[in-house]
């Protein structure tokens, strides 16, 4: 069986996709302050705790597995700073590229099984999903996380690995 080639209008299409959707989320989370709502300082103040202390910590009921905080102490290290508006920045970027990821498996599953008229439309209304931005001001950002690995996983599952030993 032919694999079905990307073509340049598609990838052109995906690309203007998800760069609008990366600036749209960076920006709705910019014109509330240096973060939206209040658990961003919490989910700053984890990953901090991770940085100082060198491990996760399960000493403490955790409201959310510990992967998105570690992710970001990651991304603090490499950036060697934990300043409020540098992690800040870090956790804008990084969000951001969650919902951009949350687009694309999105659109690469709906192609996979309903092919690419019903993956564009998947794209675009991913994009006009605006309420998913009220999940950013109260902090669901290990959602987000969760969400586009879910559907990373789905298009994952539905491809053929024949071909795989």
């Amino acid at each position: 069986m032919q694999k079905p080639k990307l073509s340049t209008l598609e990838l052109v299409f995906v690309l203007v996709a998800a760069s609008t959707l990366f600036i749209i989320t960076f920006y709705e989370m910019s014109t509330a302050g240096i973060l939206p709502g209040n658990d961003p300082a919490v989910h700053l103040g984890k990953s901090a705790t991770i940085v100082i202390n060198q491990r996760v910590s399960y000493s403490a009921v955790p409201w959310y597995p510990p992967l998105f905080h570690t992710v970001v102490a990651i991304l603090q290290m490499f950036a060697g700073t934990l300043d409020v508006l540098a992690s800040a920045f870090i956790l804008k970027l990084l969000i951001s590229t969650f919902y951009v990821l949350i687009l694309l498996s999105t659109y690469l599953l709906c192609r996979k099984l309903f092919g690419t008229g019903v993956a564009v439309a998947s794209a675009v209304f991913t994009i006009l999903a605006i309420p998913l931005i009220e999940m950013i001001f109260w902090g669901g950002y290990a959602n987000f996380m969760g969400l586009a690995y879910i559907a990373f996983i789905f298009y994952i599952i539905s491809k053929d690995l024949h071909d795989i030993k």
